[in-house]
């Protein structure tokens, strides 16, 4: 007859084993993306065009982390690098990041879309318009931007 003492130092074996692993395949997998990347170690979404008639494409919301996540996670999970080029390569751009109640105030009046879902097999933005009659002051010369850049070219 077996004793019970082996019996759950075998369980518990089994369990730390199978955790063993699952860490092991967890951090095999993130070596692996990190090294597909041929973009400084980024995770790179494939390259779309965003064409509006507005002053202004704004996302009200970022979901980089994605539904059911908590709002502000305890640790940081990466950085977020935004990259566009006017399709125009005469004209300037600017893209930048703020808390949404700045860009609500700088918007004001302003006729402006908001990018309100993408999906991407197959590419599909919806938008929604918010219709103004105001020109905004240049987006460069407000001080409300946590990140920004602007000129022409590829600006990130």
């Amino acid at each position: 007859m077996k004793r019970p003492g082996a019996i759950v130092m075998l369980s518990v074996g089994i369990v730390l084993s199978l955790i063993g692993f699952a860490l092991a395949s967890a951090g095999a997998a993130a070596a692996w993306l990190g090294a597909a990347q041929r973009d400084g170690g980024y995770f790179t979404s494939r390259t779309e065009r965003f064409t509006v008639p507005s002053f202004a494409l704004v996302s009200p919301h970022l979901d980089a982390v994605g539904e059911g996540t908590p709002e502000r996670l305890p640790f940081d999970v990466g950085t977020l690098r935004l990259r566009a080029t006017a399709a125009d390569p005469e004209k300037s751009i600017f893209i930048g990041i703020a808390p949404q109640e700045d860009v609500d105030r700088y918007l004001s009046g302003v006729h402006y879309t908001e990018l309100e879902e993408v999906k991407f097999n197959p590419f599909r933005p919806a938008y929604r318009d918010i219709s103004g009659l105001s020109s905004p002051a240049p987006a460069s010369s407000q001080d409300i931007w946590v990140a920004s850049a602007s000129g022409q070219g590829l600006q990130n």
